[in-house]
């Protein structure tokens, strides 16, 4: 407990933080009863300090739990008066039946995709009965990619199109998109076509997003100018600007096997390498009177600037604001706590934009900086070398220790993956990323001078190519990925939390934290073994909603059998989008699946007959009625005739979401006829029959639940 109180601002970044948190799940309009109650405590905190009962000991406990209150209440009200939807002119708030045009700016940067354009719209305009109304609201827009579609940051568009709401997840345990997208405040998206819209005004307005961007695709363009093309072009642009759309996927999957994906994605990593080249260049100064400070604006000045030309992307403002008070902290008071500073950084990041606490990169940035500075020191003290060479190589390895210690159980939370060889790749790739970045800051330097600019972008270019096989010969090593792990919630908090606990009692001989980390262990055993048990007995069917691909999954116990389109099976970005998650959440893998392309209209899972009416394979009611099915799943444009009585076979209809919209309707009129159970893919997502022996086996849609 003494260590806490010399770290007062974590004491209260923690009920800030709750109180984001709960304004996420529970959202609510700031209504002025709050700010009153904000007062209220402000007020009452103002008078424990200044009377009597302030100063008297025995009730400093008060003191505490009035101001984690008020900072609880803080984080709450702070974070739902971002919340766009409860403007009042938030476009979503007119029916879109009464809107006649729309008018969007655009915010970010085009991200060119393989068959679309994809950005986000600022709606600033409504026009409703010959009446134009100012409006707000973000909107995820996009556009059909074709010769004549030339969209740019800033342009104003003016199309007819309503926004549509985006759907929750259509699969088990898949991605929630709308969840992530909610963290950015955007709650609605759209599809245009080239001709329905139009660009009204193109980007002349000044802004300094824009005037980043643009000097960012001119430093992009120097690399291109000078022959840097392909993966190589791919690379240097996601490594030094932050642009990551050209990456191909066989690039992203090498690094992340390697266990450096980080490498790729502009944050704390780039940013301590720059603030360790500019300190190298200027390590002169420090001999001067006031050399110190002098070197310290300096590094502020280049993180900034860093972060400027990289596009003022999110992960690099995070990492420049968190060097940045690092930095100062060290100006202003040497003696300053550090996770003081560390703290009040994330403050001043979550008081901006508050959902930013429920990013992925935030959560891993800081805790992978929090692990480095707790963990290094006492483990970089466990092995001296003399050599400079092999120190160097320790100081590196005891980094990626540190940082995997800290990120490991959130990573295999969010992405099921932990590379093995990742102390192999790390020794090799962080010099080389500081080596590569020092060569393009070098690059875009003497750009102006041919001879230099030309010499240099051959040595980029070849060691960028000769680092890409180093990375493609890790991934290709045996067991270099170890995919398919799955944890929840509550188990990553056990791990955290036994973690925590056996570094306290290594790093501060302390015997109680032994045996902590010893429970928690035992309550994660527990789980896991539930977990376990619950998947050998699992004995169920799903079908996927996969839009036009057919997709049916037989699993008993470890067994799985997995049919699905030929379109599907091939497209593995597709298959672990909406398929591999749910396996994975299961404990099953490729290794206990066998996959099938669809063949045959009839299939069988022990007692349970499905009967798959399509195109290929249309059936009379007779036919239907003398096969008996207890499923019917149905994917076709033509219409459809069932039995005209009751068949007591059939427990379901199950319509898939390329069904037309009248043939819908009379299926489900004749489910209501029949006292079948009705399931439109499109409106309930993917459906889990779970076979109960004993009793009628049981029917679960993942956005709802129906027995």
């Amino acid at each position: 407990m003494s260590w806490l109180h010399k770290v007062p601002l974590i004491r209260l970044l923690v009920p800030f933080c709750l109180g984001i948190v709960l304004s996420f799940y529970y959202p609510n309009e700031v209504y002025p009863f709050i700010y009153a109650l904000c007062a209220v405590w402000g007020l009452q905190i103002l008078y424990q300090r200044i009377s009597k009962i302030g100063s008297d000991y025995r009730y400093r406990w008060l003191f505490g739990i009035f101001c984690t209150t008020l900072f609880l209440l803080m984080g709450y009200v702070l974070a739902n008066s971002k919340i766009e939807k409860f403007n009042p002119d938030h476009f979503s708030h007119q029916s879109s039946q009464q809107i006649e045009f729309y008018v969007g700016k655009v915010i970010s940067e085009p991200e060119i995709k393989e068959n679309t354009i994809k950005t986000t719209l600022e709606i600033i305009q409504v026009k409703n009965h010959q009446n134009w109304k100012t409006s707000s609201g973000k909107c995820l827009a996009y556009f059909k990619k074709d010769s004549t579609v030339n969209i740019s940051f800033g342009d104003l568009l003016y199309f007819k199109t309503p926004p549509q709401t985006i759907d929750p997840p259509q699969n088990f345990n898949e991605f929630d998109y709308k969840k992530y997208l909610t963290h950015h405040y955007i709650y609605h998206r759209i599809y245009l076509r080239s001709n329905q819209f139009t660009i009204l005004d193109s980007n002349n307005d000044f802004s300094i997003q824009g005037l980043a961007i643009h000097i960012r695709n001119q430093l992009l363009q120097n690399y291109i100018d000078y022959n840097i093309h392909n993966d190589e072009l791919a690379f240097i642009s996601a490594l030094t600007l932050g642009k990551k759309d050209a990456l191909s996927s066989d690039i992203k999957q090498n690094y992340s096997s390697a266990g450096a994906m980080h490498i790729l994605a502009v944050s704390g990593l780039h940013v301590g390498i720059i603030l360790m080249v500019i300190q190298f260049c200027f390590s002169w100064l420090k001999r001067l009177t006031h050399g110190p400070f002098i070197v310290s604006i300096i590094l502020i000045i280049s993180v900034w600037s860093y972060t400027f030309i990289s596009g003022l992307s999110p992960s690099v403002l995070r990492a420049a604001t968190m060097f940045s008070f690092l930095i100062l902290s060290q100006i202003l008071d040497k003696k300053s706590n550090v996770y003081n500073t560390l703290a009040l950084s994330a403050f001043a990041i979550l008081c901006v934009s508050p959902y930013m606490l429920l990013e992925v990169g935030f959560q891993l940035s800081y805790l992978a900086v929090t692990g480095i500075l707790y963990l290094y020191p006492f483990l970089y003290r466990l092995l001296i070398f003399k050599s400079t060479l092999l120190d160097k190589a320790w100081s590196i390895t005891c980094v990626s220790i540190c940082a995997q210690i800290a990120t490991a159980p959130l990573g295999i939370l969010y992405f099921h993956q932990f590379p093995t060889y990742f102390l192999l790749s790390n020794l090799i790739i962080i010099p080389a990323g500081f080596l590569l970045m020092s060569i393009a800051i070098c690059f875009q330097f003497f750009n102006g001078f041919p001879f230099i600019a030309s010499f240099l972008s051959k040595i980029l270019y070849h060691s960028i190519s000769l680092l890409n096989r180093f990375v493609a010969f890790i991934h290709d090593i045996p067991y270099a990925l170890m995919q398919g792990l799955d944890i929840s919630v509550f188990e990553t908090w056990l791990v955290y939390l036994m973690t925590l606990s056996l570094i306290i009692w290594l790093t501060r001989s302390k015997p109680k934290f032994a045996i902590y980390a010893l429970i928690l262990l035992s309550g994660l055993t527990i789980t896991q073994t539930i977990e376990k048990w619950e998947q050998i007995h699992q004995d169920e069917i799903t079908f996927y909603q996969t839009g036009k691909r057919f997709s049916i999954e037989f699993n008993s116990g470890y067994l799985n059998t997995f049919y699905g389109s030929q379109s599907l099976i091939k497209n593995e970005e597709q298959m672990q989008f909406f398929i591999f998650h749910h396996w994975w959440a299961k404990g099953l893998d490729r290794s206990y699946t066998e996959i099938r392309p669809h063949h045959t209209p009839i299939y069988q899972f022990e007692n349970t007959r499905i009967l798959c009416i399509d195109d290929h394979y249309l059936f009379s009611p007779q036919q239907v009625k003398a096969f008996q099915p207890h499923l019917v799943y149905i994917n076709t444009k033509n219409q459809i005739e069932l039995p005209s009585t009751a068949t007591k076979s059939i427990q379901a209809i199950i319509v898939s979401p390329t069904t037309k919209k009248h043939i819908v309707s009379e299926l489900k009129e004749k489910c209501k006829v029949n006292h079948w159970k009705f399931f439109y893919l499109n409106e309930t997502g993917s459906l889990k029959i779970k076979l109960n022996h004993k009793h009628k086996p049981e029917l679960f849609a993942s956005k709802n639940l129906i027995k």
